[in-house]
């Protein structure tokens, strides 16, 4: 009977597998776009998903046409299922498969946009989506919130560095912000950053600004605008143009969630079953909930006219350093010998950003090479505060060097319209005659010693007495019967199972006291949060982000993960499997959106703060009663 159970078992697995090979190597493809919104705000970010039906494995799709709307990928995922029914013994199998792309549109231009249809290919088929029209429309505004787009200048050559400075005005609490400059996109442009400021670490002004594929560092400040005190996050990009002409730079936009209110939410509990009637207060299960609303804020245009190099002047060599600029010279030692080294460093000082900055290969300056010997490799070159600087070895050739001559740095200056070459000072050097190397140096005939001479005697007893060294001997030192007579060889022959057995029993000792730890550190986590939230202060700075961590050290505690860096998305998947409600969970997310938002976006009032703390220490209470902890 058992046999025969196995047999049908093995030809029903046999034929589901057979059936689902052959379903899914013939069954055609589709592919549908699945939107977010078809009405967005300029410069808002929408998602965008590629929904492709009957292969789980499809080509990456061709956005190449996608031209109106900056695109960022988000990933991909399955989204296949299947499922056998067996009715009356007859077996009905439903497969589906498929694959889902996800991305991040931001429109580029009002007006109503095309997306065009996608090719899709998938098991060597190709399908191609229905293109969908999307109304972009501007956004309002409003004196709460301003952005601002500046440059350092509106008329440059090409080549000068231009920088682009985004200020934007906050008066109010916000969140989940998301900046799209799309000046950073043009390929009339190349960009870089400012080196990072020394007073960095530990400096909570400074806030990194996500911008779709790259990122700013933004300084956040207090400033009146118009009579109005403001929250001002302020970052800066500089910009190369590489084209001549005048060049529109179109408006730039951050989308953002802010804080309008608080309104109150009352949650049902399992009391009310039994209590009818308001004996334990509406104040005990009430929580205030953020009133939250979209924002997109729009910053000015701005036009920059690019103007040309001159050709007459142009200098043989230029290495593309269009400002002012200046140039230092400084030699390690200058008293030497012919062929010792001298560390000459050359410091560069000009615009703000100073990166680009390369110097004409020296070895290719006749004044220099005439006199010294030059490796062609130079140092790179790196940013000390406000200046470039680069070292070199040189080596003077003979004595009669008497300087490090002045070395130029040819450029444009932006200033004059004009031409210009940055000179270093000559440096005065002493050269002396090394001793010259004779081949009876570099032999070392002088220090030879003569070896003593010796005389061969004859032997009357034959050719063995005229071995003088003891290789003749033979050593019998390591033997294993010699092992088995040494007590100390003997000892570390017994003594290694011995080693072994102690490691193995540490070793299970360390694994077994770990995962006490975890355990007590798992029924403990609710008392230590409590503790820890009994010694903030609600008047803090730094209060949202003490109850923020504190929180992540529950969470850590409770599904054991790393607690430093979570997130609710690292939380949430865990806690479901847990048996954490869904009205629960939303609690949880909305504790840690205030927080953030409160660590990034402003203050709270310490009655505020009573309040959140009074609601953080409600969901732990409520998480360790829900969850199936173990």
């Amino acid at each position: 009977m058992v046999k025969r159970n196995f047999v049908f078992l093995f030809v029903v697995l046999s034929q589901a597998l057979l059936w689902g090979t052959i379903s899914l190597a013939q069954s055609p493809i589709s592919a549908r776009i699945a939107l977010e919104s078809q009405e967005v705000y300029l410069g808002a970010s929408f998602v965008m998903q590629i929904q492709v039906e009957g292969a789980e494995s499809p080509d990456k799709p061709d956005l190449s046409m996608i031209q109106d709307f900056a695109v960022l990928e988000k990933g991909g995922q399955q989204n296949s299922r299947s499922s056998v029914t067996i009715i009356n013994g007859r077996m009905v199998r439903d497969d589906h498969h498929g694959y889902i792309f996800s991305y991040e549109l931001v429109p580029k231009k009002l007006g109503v946009l095309i997306l065009p249809a996608l090719k899709v290919t998938a098991n060597g088929q190709t399908v191609w989506t229905d293109a969908v029209r999307i109304k972009v429309i501007k956004p309002a505004t409003t004196d709460e919130f301003k952005l601002f787009m500046e440059l350092s200048d509106h008329v440059v050559y090409v080549g000068q560095p231009v920088t682009l400075t985004m200020s934007w005005y906050i008066s109010k609490n916000v969140n989940e912000f998301n900046f799209f400059v799309p000046v950073l996109e043009q390929p009339e442009f190349k960009t870089a950053d400012l080196p990072l400021p020394a007073d960095l670490a530990n400096n909570k002004a400074y806030l990194e600004i996500p911008l779709g594929s790259d990122r700013a560092l933004g300084k956040k400040t207090t400033e009146s605008l118009n009579g109005k005190e403001y929250l001002v996050v302020r970052f800066k990009k500089i910009l190369f143009p590489k084209q001549t002409g005048e060049i529109h730079l179109p408006q730039s936009t951050v989308a953002f969630n802010a804080v309008m209110g608080l309104q109150n939410q009352t949650r049902r509990n399992q009391f009310d079953r039994f209590f009818n009637d308001d004996f334990f207060g509406n104040s005990l299960f009430n929580q205030q909930r953020e009133v939250v609303k979209k924002f997109v804020v729009a910053s000015n245009e701005s036009v920059l006219k690019v103007k040309p190099l001159p050709v007459e002047g142009r200098p043989d060599v230029f290495t593309d350093l269009v400002g002012q600029y200046s140039m230092q010279a400084e030699a390690s030692v200058t008293e030497v010998q012919t062929g010792d080294p001298i560390t000459l460093t050359l410091r560069v000082s000009g615009p703000d950003f100073l990166d680009n900055v390369e110097l004409p290969p020296l070895n290719q300056f006749p004044p220099l090479s005439q006199n010294f010997k030059i490796p062609a490799e130079m140092s790179p070159g790196k940013i000390e505060g406000k200046h470039k600087v680069f070292t070199q070895t040189i080596r003077p050739l003979n004595a009669r060097v008497k300087e490090i001559p002045a070395i130029p740095l040819p450029y444009f200056d932006s200033a004059k319209g004009s031409w210009e070459t940055a000179w270093t000072q000559p440096i005065p050097l002493k050269v002396a005659e090394a001793r010259t190397i004779t081949a009876k140096d570099a032999e070392g005939v002088a220090l030879m010693v003569q070896p003593e001479q010796k005389v061969l005697e004859t032997q009357d007893s034959g050719i063995a007495y005229n071995y003088e060294d003891l290789s003749v001997l033979e050593n019998q030192a390591f033997y294993p019967s010699v092992w088995l007579r040494s007590p100390v060889w003997m000892g570390l022959l017994a003594g290694m199972p011995l080693l072994y057995v102690a490691l193995l029993g540490w070793t299970r000792w360390r694994l077994n006291n770990d995962s006490g730890q975890e355990k007590r550190q798992l029924r403990q986590a609710g008392n230590v949060f409590f503790k820890t939230l009994k010694s903030l202060s609600p008047e803090s700075a730094e209060f949202s982000r003490d109850l923020l961590n504190a929180l992540r050290q529950y969470l850590g505690s409770k599904l054991k993960l790393k607690a430093q860096a979570l997130t609710i998305s690292d939380v949430t998947q865990p806690l479901q499997d847990r048996g954490i409600s869904e009205d629960l969970l939303n609690q949880t997310r909305q504790m840690f959106e205030q927080c953030e938002a409160l660590r990034y976006g402003g203050s709270l009032s310490a009655s505020n703060a009573t309040q959140l703390m009074d609601s953080a220490k409600n969901l732990v209470q409520e998480l360790e009663k829900k969850g199936k902890w173990s």
